[in-house]
């Protein structure tokens, strides 16, 4: 027979054996009493009222308690939890089902496929090639030289260290069949690194930087014009850093002959105005010969000279 605990409510099983006589609840442990089966008038539900549970048998209906019986569960829970799992599952494949259908295939959002990521590889590698080539080969922040190539410096720009490292990094990409000459101008005057064009390739940096300081501070070792000297030297470019304007970037347009380009790559300073009109005289003299013109903070310069970008 199925009967209810007295203390937990649960239902519990018992053989008909027992009836009118005790069991052990297999859940709390407790003693319940266990109802005769002819007894209709036994509860068979935990009583509404805390008070009103059947009064327990006495005698021999009260054995020790190492003798009462003890009541197996009704396993109507355990199949309420089956039910619920399998319910569950039910609806995790319903889910997924729907998932399938639409194409959503979680699969598909963790990366590339492998031929998408062979093909980013691949471009990634053709990029690299491109930005160590262009390091490599001849030119000044990034725009190519042909050379004759004459770097001019303005000695009054600032900060002078950009353009300096610039034309650094420039003469070092020229081979030796790439001639080239430096000139630093100040007012009044300017210096060369040599009388006629010097081959790239092998060129010793320190020397080269000590020349362009000392032509910051030391005499000038020719009067005149920087530019037009630049331009009657026969270069085929001439590249002139300033960060303000002079006479010199105006006249030398009309110095320049058909076969030499300007590149004009003006450094901004802090300079109210002359950054401007800098600017203004660079880049039409860049237009004027075929040229190229460039205008640049310190940082770009540094950014330029660090990935060979234009």
């Amino acid at each position: 027979m199925k009967i209810r605990c007295d203390t937990c409510d649960k239902k519990i099983g018992i053989d008909d054996a027992f009836a009118g006589g005790v069991c052990r609840c297999p859940y709390c442990n407790a003693i319940t009493y266990v109802p005769k089966a002819d007894d209709s008038s036994a509860p068979r539900s935990r009583p509404a009222a805390p008070g009103a549970r059947p009064a327990k048998p006495t005698g021999s209906a009260a054995a020790g308690v190492a003798d009462v019986p003890v009541a197996h569960p009704v396993r109507v829970q355990a199949w309420l939890g089956i039910i619920a799992l399998a319910a569950l599952m039910a609806m995790i494949a319903t889910i997924v089902t729907i998932v399938l259908l639409r194409g959503d295939d979680p699969n598909d959002q963790e990366g590339p496929s492998p031929e998408q990521a062979k093909e980013e590889a691949e471009e990634h590698y053709r990029q690299e090639e491109e930005r160590t080539a262009k390091l490599k080969a001849p030119n000044v922040l990034g725009v190519p030289l042909t050379g004759p190539v004459m770097y001019c410096i303005d000695g009054a720009m600032r900060p002078f260290d950009s353009a300096q490292f610039a034309t650094l990094r420039s003469v070092a990409t020229l081979s030796a069949e790439h001639k080239f000459n430096v000139i630093v101008w100040r007012a009044g005057g300017y210096s060369r690194l040599s009388e006629g064009w010097t081959g790239g390739g092998g060129v010793d940096e320190s020397e080269l930087s000590e020349f362009m300081v000392d032509s910051l501070v030391g005499d000038l070792a020719q009067q005149g014009d920087a530019l037009a000297a630049a331009a009657e030297a026969g270069a085929r470019q001439i590249v002139i850093f300033a960060s303000q304007s002079s006479g010199a970037l105006t006249d030398i347009a009309a110095t320049c002959t058909g076969k030499t380009a300007v590149i004009g790559v003006l450094i901004e300073a802090d300079i109210l105005g002359a950054t401007e009109e800098a600017a203004e005289s660079l880049k039409a003299l860049a237009e004027k010969t075929g040229g190229t013109f460039r205008s640049l903070t310190p940082t770009d310069v540094a950014d330029a000279l660090r990935t060979g970008s234009d």
